[in-house]
């Protein structure tokens, strides 16, 4: 087979791949994903209610950068801590190799049993940090998903709505605290979309 042939193979190969990767996600992973996220949440949270309304008090704002704003914090705490671990490290392991040296069999024992439990708690703590991103990056998906619920809906119900109830259901939005505010929100533009048969997307709230 040519290089010619081969090349053109792969670059199918990878187009195919790659819409049959985009099927699977919305078909199967997508709605698992959503799932998961909910359960997780539930968990977590131990279905507290001011966490929940939380969201929705949050989505009242809009779109907002908090997520833009974690990144750059995560890379700024990142990037400064970079020209430190190579003189931490090194004066850490200096230290050790020290200590060692001057210990008996008995002392390096417990010298390294020290080591072990500082590793431990390194990385329990390391694991902790990464579960409190991991719940704050599902609160922030949630909040978004119901701000881009809400304006989809919104605007296939505006263009049956007179200028007042518009700029009322936009006030009822921004004045949102809680889940079920969201819900009796939802209730008015799908009684809307009843009464002009309009087909409304999918959402289920958290």
């Amino acid at each position: 087979m040519s290089n010619t042939r081969k090349i053109a193979l792969g670059i199918l190969g990878t187009i195919v791949l790659g819409a049959l990767g985009s099927g699977l996600w919305s078909v199967v992973f997508e709605p698992a994903f959503s799932m998961i996220s909910r359960a997780t949440l539930n968990v977590v949270t131990l279905g507290v209610a001011s966490v929940r309304d939380g969201i929705y008090e949050d989505a009242a704002s809009g779109l907002h950068e908090v997520s833009s704003l974690h990144v750059h914090l995560f890379l700024v705490v990142f990037i400064t801590l970079i020209p430190l671990m190579p003189v931490f490290i090194s004066r850490f392991a200096s230290a050790i190799e020290r200590r060692l040296e001057t210990e008996d069999k008995t002392g390096s024992a417990a010298t390294l049993r020290r080591l072990r439990r500082f590793a431990t708690a390194s990385s329990l703590a390391a694991c902790l940090a990464g579960s409190a991103l991991l719940v704050r990056f599902l609160l922030v998906n949630q909040t978004n998903l119901t701000v881009a619920h809400f304006n989809r809906t919104f605007a296939i119900c505006r263009p049956y709505l007179d200028p007042e109830s518009k700029e009322r259901l936009l006030s009822e939005f921004a004045r949102m605290h809680s889940r079920a505010d969201y819900l009796a929100l939802m209730a008015k533009l799908q009684t809307i979309a009843a009464a002009e048969k309009l087909a409304l997307p999918e959402f289920t709230p958290w």
